[in-house]
């Protein structure tokens, strides 16, 4: 859904005057183009791929695979992008066994279906 913390779903809600990346003036900044393409982070982006012993990443593969979960997370706070409005995001609080995540599960969803990032570029 791209509801995140990112400027391009920011400005969609009017909370960020521009939805571009603020190291990237051209670029709309994305979920793929926080997780993928930023040079800003290329160094915590470096640490993620060998974390993961990966070659390459994948938006499907970082936000479905459980075992991408806490490498992700690390990036999240080592980037500290999303610090002024979530502060560090503890990756053990937020690795829930999967009985757990249904209960908090919308009903309207299916049970068990996982959120999806879409990507507008």
């Amino acid at each position: 859904t791209g509801h995140c913390p990112l400027n391009s779903h920011l400005h969609r809600i009017k909370r960020s005057p521009s939805p571009h990346c603020a190291s990237c003036p051209d670029e709309i900044e994305t979920v793929r183009h926080y997780l993928l393409d930023c040079p800003q982070f290329a160094r915590e982006r470096s640490l993620l791929t060998r974390s993961l012993r990966k070659s390459t990443l994948d938006i499907p593969f970082l936000v479905s695979d459980t075992a991408a979960t806490t490498a992700v997370l690390n990036f999240i706070n080592a980037t500290k992008r999303f610090h002024a409005s979530l502060g560090d995001v503890p990756p053990n609080d937020l690795t829930l066994p999967p009985e757990q995540c249904q209960s908090l599960t919308p009903k309207t969803r299916p049970p068990k279906q996982l959120p999806r990032l879409t990507n507008t570029r």
